[in-house]
């Protein structure tokens, strides 16, 4: 039995995570801007502001990593998706927690971080969606030839129809 596949090039994780890491960097300045009572550009540039999110960043992305959204690139279900980005910024939230205790300066308002952490889930949450549907299938496609009836090539080949973005 022979059979066709089209499978793609994994380039999808860089782009995730170029793409989320100016998402989350995005929410939590626009968060800034939305709940501040001072101007946010002082309290960005000169109170520490910046300096105060990259370590909400960092364990944002850490947590994307750990949850395997940047081997598993495609969607296959919006509410795991929406589950996994919960529990991540979840614990986004106990890292700040820790962070605070061990160096209170580089604690975020707890204001910016629930506006920050609520924009980031809705962005990143739509980006997967989008980047799912479109942007895997616009990936360059290569076709591979499985010759043969055998229990593992069978075995491979519905793999790559569960998994085409590997």
């Amino acid at each position: 039995m022979i059979r066709f596949f089209r499978v793609f090039v994994p380039v999808g994780a860089f782009t995730l995570l170029v793409c989320e890491t100016l998402l989350i960097a995005s929410a939590f300045v626009l968060a800034t801007y939305l709940t501040l009572g001072v101007a946010p550009g002082v309290f960005l540039l000169y109170d520490g502001g910046l300096r105060r999110i990259l370590p909400v960043l960092v364990s944002i992305l850490l947590g994307l990593h750990f949850q395997d959204l940047y081997s598993r690139t495609r969607v296959t279900s919006r509410i795991v998706l929406a589950q996994q980005l919960c529990l991540v910024m979840g614990a986004a939230f106990l890292f700040q927690g820790l962070v605070s205790y061990i160096d209170p300066s580089l604690r975020l308002p707890v204001h910016v971080m629930v506006v920050g952490s609520a924009v980031a889930i809705i962005a990143i949450f739509w980006w997967r969606v989008l980047f799912s549907s479109y942007a895997l299938k616009l990936m360059g496609k290569e076709r591979m030839l499985l010759v043969g009836d055998s229990p593992l090539l069978n075995g491979i080949a519905k793999h790559i129809q569960e998994h085409p973005e590997m």
